[in-house]
């Protein structure tokens, strides 16, 4: 089995409005990847979006009460193969496209740490 190059993490709760499109835009990245989705019990029908979308995501984990960002992150951890993990909002505020960029970069000197922060 190849080794993914990226394990990209999709925390979600509550984002039927944009679940759909960023698991198609994750699924269309060029990149060899792994997609883990955590539904953190979404109650307005994500859920049921990420089972729709089962051929396109590696793995789905769902939880039974709502745990928070954090948490959802940290049910992944046990499941991630790639190289390298980015977590990727559902709500777009990212746009999957950057991360061949994010990739280069790391690739053009592995001995330098790169870390993205939002600031609020």
């Amino acid at each position: 089995m190849v080794k993914a190059k990226l394990t990209i993490i999709i925390p979600a709760y509550n984002e039927i409005n944009t679940i759909q499109e960023i698991i198609n835009k994750v699924s269309d990245l060029k990149i060899l990847k792994q997609l883990i989705v955590v539904d953190d019990n979404s109650t307005d029908g994500t859920k049921e979006v990420i089972l729709k979308n089962e051929s396109k995501i590696d793995k789905i984990i769902l939880h039974n009460k709502n745990k928070g960002k954090g948490a959802a992150i940290q049910s992944a951890q046990p499941n991630v193969s790639g190289e390298y993990v980015i977590i990727q909002d559902a709500d777009l505020e990212y746009d999957p496209k950057d991360f061949y960029e994010l990739l280069k970069k790391i690739e053009e000197d592995k001995k330098k740490k790169l870390c993205m922060v939002q600031e609020y």
